[in-house]
């Protein structure tokens, strides 16, 4: 459904902002 995918970019363009700033990728251990 629509508001589902807009969560999943959120999430996406959170975790590319966090990549650009600190140049690593946050992975769950």
């Amino acid at each position: 459904c629509y508001s589902k995918s807009v969560e999943m970019l959120k999430c996406s363009l959170r975790l590319l902002l966090h990549y650009l700033k600190y140049r690593t990728v946050p992975l769950p251990a």
